[in-house]
């Protein structure tokens, strides 16, 4: 039992200690570590842990209810956590768990004294996202985004951004659950540009269908985003207009990064009568509003109503689910989307998250989240930019959640064996495809078939790009490379890949070029390059005698211009660079004679690469974007595992390289990833 100094009800001194976990049926013992407390709210605080079992740890946040609130209402405390618990066990329930929700992995009791009273405060552990140099919280990012820009989201971001909200809210209500807090502290993102993903967290005051406990006559939510109802001004049941009346309220705020109701008393919009002046504010007065989005009268006032209708003072008025709302929203913010101008603030993004990462740049910590040794072989591992990702197994497809690896199920009639690649087509989405000419799509929504190709000859064995956009299927027809290609869902005439005997990657190099790695017929190297304007492909001469094993993308590279990194044995790295009209290829010198498995990019733009046992990191020297001047791959960690690596991901702060048997390795740059660089978040 710990004890809690008189005056601790912020909790400091549990830093440090460790919470056992209770058992659970099947599970392994597992405990918390508890380190650095994250941010603190009226009902607890939260603190950055490590969860430790026998396969591995994995970075936690462990809310723990404060000791004052139990004293003084243990009913309230009581309710709060069993809401959240509640909450988050139906939503943990579905299979694989939503990408836009955090997710609860362990809920209990720390027994503690605190002013001469045996307490046991509650607990709830979730999944820790890391936000990385841009911020966790959408506040912070808002707050990124002005202090970078003048302005708040642009049409592109904000249409990512409530994409992913609305699809948590209706993962949510699906599970009979009113969150009724949602708010830009309550929504947590990690990734960068396309790859951004918005995830709802707190369920401390949420609404269960079938739990009857409540907080009493007191208000729920928070002022500002609470509708009417949930503040006694109106009287109604709370459903799910109810998390509509806030989401609009934090749409307003993403687009404007102000308050939707901080000038105007919300007792003021909620008695007003029918006919009288609208208190509340308009889009077109927004000094912050971003200027593709202003340049559009009309388009401003369609957002207006939107939000208008989202903030009814009955319930009744509003859109009647989240969804409703997004599609009310989304052509306005598709016409306004300005593709023109996507790349300058790609660049000018890059740019800002390389400054701030190379100055707050601290010890990078490495950690197992997942021990080698397990009776599984990898062919292809697609990765979400939070860590999470969906294996291609031998004969089985899995999920990693952060934490342990489960099974998918896959459509009736169908043999995971006949599965060759994984391919991350959006937040929770994956493109997966193999022999028979097999191309399907896994959502929450389940199986979908994406193209009927139907052929015994035909096998895909690498995937790049996007199903909306430009799509790249690699593999063989009746024993000789192929490329497919899809613009927009509609395909092009297949091709054959001269003198290729198997594709191992691809990666763009630009908007319209992309790099075919691989091996050549012959069993040697093989470089190609696909251009999409002329829907041709142009092999070029043999960068070794071997073959190589995986590719990524820099689309900034040198100078504004894109490259494609290559790998392969003997430490090989290549650089495939845009030189305008034409393409160069370079050798990089490399610290390692390893054979290298995997590379990818950072969203600063710094390449990473991984070798048997050893982690390598890109250093560009004389150069502000990773390219210009001399270049060197460098070993930045060793560890001892000897099993062959399939996949590294570099998120910004944080590095994960995963084996073929499904062991997970974790490098977290403590200054960029623990919250330092931003405001605490709130609990």
């Amino acid at each position: 039992m710990s004890t809690l100094p008189s005056v601790d009800d912020e909790l400091r001194s549990l830093v440090g200690v460790t919470i056992e976990a209770s058992p659970s049926p099947g599970a392994p013992p597992a405990h918390y570590r508890l380190d650095q407390p994250l941010g603190e709210g009226g009902t607890g605080v939260a603190f950055f842990a490590l969860r430790v079992t026998e396969a591995g740890e994995s970075p936690q946040v462990v809310k723990v209810f404060r000791p004052a609130l139990l004293i003084k209402a243990p009913d309230i405390a009581e309710v709060s956590r069993k809401k959240e618990k509640g909450a988050m066990q139906r939503l943990n329930e579905r299979v694989p768990p939503s990408p836009y929700i955090v997710r609860m992995t362990d809920t209990g009791e720390l027994r503690v004294r605190y002013k001469d009273k045996e307490l046991a405060l509650p607990w709830i552990a979730a999944e820790y996202v890391n936000g990385g140099p841009e911020g966790t919280t959408l506040t912070e990012r808002v707050t990124r985004s002005v202090e970078a820009t003048g302005v708040g989201f642009d049409p592109e971001r904000t249409m990512r951004a409530l994409r992913c909200i609305v699809e948590g809210l209706h993962a949510i209500h699906e599970c009979g659950v009113i969150h009724r807090d949602i708010k830009p502290d309550n929504v947590l993102l990690c990734g960068f540009a396309q790859d951004e993903v918005a995830k709802i967290t707190d369920f401390g005051v949420a609404r269960t269908q079938g739990f009857e406990v409540t907080f009493g006559p007191q208000p729920i939510g928070t002022i500002g985003y609470a509708a009417p109802e949930q503040l006694g001004l109106l009287q109604a049941p709370t459903t799910e207009a109810t998390d509509v009346f806030a989401l609009g309220v934090l749409l307003y705020r993403v687009l404007t990064a102000d308050e939707y109701f901080r000038r105007v008393p919300f007792a003021q919009l909620a008695v007003r009568r029918d006919g009288g002046p609208d208190p509340r504010p308009h889009l077109k007065d927004a000094p912050r509003l971003h200027p593709d989005i202003a340049r559009s009268p009309s388009q401003v006032e369609a957002l207006d109503q939107v939000i208008r209708k989202a903030t009814a003072v009955q319930p009744q008025n509003r859109f009647p689910n989240a969804r409703a709302l997004f599609g009310a929203v989304e052509p306005i913010l598709r016409a306004l989307a300005n593709p023109h101008a996507m790349r300058s603030r790609r660049t000018a993004t890059r740019e800002r998250l390389r400054t701030i990462m190379l100055e707050a740049a601290g010890r990078t910590t490495w950690n197992t989240r997942h021990k080698t040794g397990d009776d599984r072989l990898i062919r292809s591992l697609a990765w979400e930019p939070d860590g999470r990702a969906l294996a291609v197994a031998r004969d089985d497809l899995q999920y990693w959640d952060g934490q342990s690896w489960f099974h998918v199920p896959v459509p009736v009639g169908l043999q995971p064996g006949m599965l060759q690649f994984a391919l991350r087509s959006g937040a929770g989405r994956f493109l997966v495809g193999g022999q028979g000419g097999l191309l399907l799509e896994l959502s929450e929504a389940g199986w979908s078939e994406v193209a009927p190709f139907g052929d015994p000859s035909l096998c895909f064995d690498r995937a790049a790009g996007s199903i909306e956009g430009l799509l790249l299927l690699a593999g063989s027809l009746a024993g000789a490379s192929v490329l497919y290609v899809a613009e927009g869902r509609q395909w092009r005439t297949a091709l054959m890949i001269p003198g290729c005997g198997a594709i191992n990657g691809i990666a763009a190099i630009d908007e319209s070029r992309w790099a075919l790695v691989g091996r050549s017929q012959g069993g040697q190297a093989y470089v190609a390059v696909y251009d999409s304007r002329t829907h041709q492909i142009r092999p070029f001469a043999s960068t070794g005698p071997r073959p190589l094993l995986a590719a990524a993308s820099d689309l900034e590279g040198r100078n504004g211009a894109g490259v494609a990194y290559a790998v392969g044995p003997g430490g090989l790295v290549i650089a495939i660079r845009g030189e305008g009209e034409d393409v160069g290829i370079e050798t990089e010198q490399c610290a390692t004679t390893r054979d290298i498995a995997a590379v990818a990019v950072d969203p600063a733009g710094i390449g990473w690469a991984v070798a048997q046992g050893r982690i390598l990191k890109r250093f560009a020297m004389g150069s502000t974007l990773g390219g210009a001047g001399f270049a060197k791959w460098e070993t930045v960690h060793g560890y001892e595992w000897l099993v062959p690596a399939i996949g590294v991901l570099a998120a910004g702060g944080a590095v994960f390289t995963a084996t073929v048997d499904g062991a997970i390795l974790e490098g977290r740059d403590e200054r960029v990833s623990i919250g330092s660089l931003a405001p605490p978040t709130k609990p």
